[in-house]
């Protein structure tokens, strides 16, 4: 099954050359930089990670919490489009459930360190899962 799925992405690239070029570059530039301002959430005024407008790390979880479960939501902030947040939540929310399972997140709180037992990490992985 692997040397289909390889063979198959072989074909892809000598089918769009340009564009395996333009996406290996891509990686390359990016990758390196998938670190920068990441937050190390050792306190609670260092819990948002260093750029402006980023989401991360509790943005997506929070404003759908707000949308669709909160008894009396906060007002909606509209800076992104829903489907933004539906997207980043599909990859922070297998990691939340982890983190659950393995008891690492007593429930979800509000206030610093949110229900985690080791909030540092946590956020930084959802993070780098909400820049991916």
């Amino acid at each position: 099954m692997l040397t289909r799925t390889w063979k198959a992405a072989a074909r892809a690239a000598r089918a769009h050359p340009a564009a395996t070029v333009l996406c290996t570059l891509t990686l390359l530039l990016y990758l390196p930089g998938i670190w920068w301002g990441v937050p190390f959430a050792v306190a609670p005024d260092r819990v948002q990670a260093w750029g402006s407008d980023e989401l991360a790390p509790l943005g997506p979880v929070a404003e759908l919490h707000s949308v669709f479960l909160a008894r009396a939501p906060r007002t909606f902030n509209p800076q992104y489009p829903l489907l933004q947040y539906l997207v980043q939540a599909v990859f922070v929310a297998p990691y939340l459930g982890w983190l659950f399972v393995t008891g690492r997140l007593s429930g979800p709180y509000t206030d610093y360190p949110f229900g985690l037992v080791d909030p540092a990490t946590a956020l930084m992985v959802f993070t780098l899962l909400a820049r991916v």
